[in-house]
């Protein structure tokens, strides 16, 4: 379509296209929602081509060994049972890094069937995300070429530096100064401006990556992909960022492999992050730093008005047991503090949060002027947060329970004798 367009208009620049591209709407939510759940659909699932599998596929994991080769054949047997009984919600093939992680973490059958289900679902996402995207560039071309025809009926002093009375015209693809400059370079230039700001004058905020040891590995890359989150939060969504460091960021690591690969690319040259291999108490003064540790005993104070710096320990612990940060804090002699979560109705025990949720509290806290109940309702998953008429309803079953209660009575005999 930009082909008919150039040769009935001329050669047309970069940033022409892109005003182009912006001037056509993007297709509706509910355009592509149309078609998505027949991504899922038993006979689209089922429809799949998949591939034979067998243990000699998996040579570079078990290279001979009989005791890897028998569990290679029994992950293999379960997966052709499932696939046939459930009408194929099992992945079309499995790669070596998934059946090392099958071997590693099946450790039972029902394990390795959430495993099977797990990905399953992510094919399907990625598939779904496949079929979306094409369906929004036929869409998209659709309606380029429609504005490409609108724009051969028009005048051909759509573009040029003169109109037809030989008079100079100003403006976007006629005579200006400046060329058009996306928005997204815009936000790119502002968010670096802001980073660079905070470098020099703005809190500092660090990220501990010493923790790989007590996680699996796909658990840490989990936990980068939350710092990936984290920065993007911190970088585009607040005028007042932190300065981020990675301290213990190990370049050997692979959790640091990973981050370079395909959390953060540019990690190393764009981001402004600060990176280092040691610990963060070779660089800061211990008296500024403050760990932050679900098991402190004390809450957090105001967050940016002073000269703190905070750690956040990159460590993912589901079920909220093993103390590790405030264990290394206690060891290194430096404060450890709590967010102040009782502020806000929790929906179940566990108060566990995610690196990306604490970072978002914590610039929401400075971005409102220290309201922490507010922080905590936008950041904190929505699902881990009782609803506000179950709140309401169980403080009036606890009045009614107060109001109705009987008083205790006395049965007091003096003995004066």
């Amino acid at each position: 379509m930009l082909k008919a367009f150039i040769r009935h208009y001329g050669k047309v620049t970069t940033d022409a296209r892109g005003a182009l591209r912006g001037n056509i709407p993007r297709p509706s939510k509910s355009q592509l929602d149309d078609l998505d759940d027949e991504d899922l659909s038993d006979q689209v699932v089922f429809d799949r081509e998949f591939k034979d599998l067998t243990v000699d596929h998996f040579y570079e994991l078990h290279k001979g060994d009989e005791e890897i080769r028998s569990k290679i054949g029994t992950i293999l047997q379960e997966y052709e049972y499932i696939k046939y009984n459930s009408m194929g919600r099992v992945p079309s093939t499995i790669s070596d890094l998934e059946m090392d992680r099958l071997i590693n973490e099946g450790t039972s059958p029902g394990t390795r069937q959430s495993l099977f289900n797990y990905l399953f679902k992510r094919e399907m996402d990625k598939r779904r995300t496949v079929n979306r995207r094409e369906r929004e560039k036929s869409i998209t071309a659709k309606r380029l070429g429609e504005r490409v025809a609108s724009l051969k009926t028009r005048s051909s002093s759509r573009t040029g530096l003169l109109d037809d009375n030989g008079d100079l015209i100003y403006g976007l693809w006629h005579n200006s100064l400046f060329t058009r400059i996306p928005e997204t370079k815009m936000k790119t230039v502002k968010s670096l401006s802001r980073l660079s700001v905070a470098a020099k004058f703005g809190p500092t905020l660090v990220f501990d990556f010493e923790f790989d040891d007590y996680m699996s590995k796909w658990i840490a890359k989990n936990v980068i992909d939350q710092a990936q989150e984290s920065y993007g939060l911190n970088r585009y969504h607040y005028q007042e960022p932190f300065d981020i460091w990675f301290c213990n960021f190990k370049k050997n690591s692979d959790s640091y492999q990973y981050a370079v690969k395909n959390a953060i690319p540019n990690l190393e040259t764009g981001t402004m992050i600060t990176l280092k291999e040691d610990c963060f108490i070779n660089h800061f003064d211990k008296s500024r730093l403050v760990y932050l540790s679900p098991n402190a005993k004390e809450v957090v104070g105001t967050i940016g008005r002073n000269d703190d710096v905070y750690i956040i320990g990159a460590y993912n612990d589901k079920n909220g047991i093993k103390p590790l940060t405030y264990r290394k804090a206690e060891k290194l002699g430096i404060r450890s503090r709590s967010l102040p979560l009782d502020k806000i109705a929790w929906q179940g025990p566990s108060k566990c949060l995610c690196i990306n949720h604490v970072t978002g509290i914590l610039l929401e806290v400075m971005a409102n002027g220290g309201d922490w109940t507010a922080a905590l309702l936008k950041h904190v998953p929505s699902r881990k947060i009782k609803p506000i008429e179950q709140v309401l309803e169980e403080e009036g079953i606890r009045r009614r329970k107060f109001a109705t209660r009987k008083s205790p009575k006395f049965n007091i005999k003096l003995d004066l004798d």
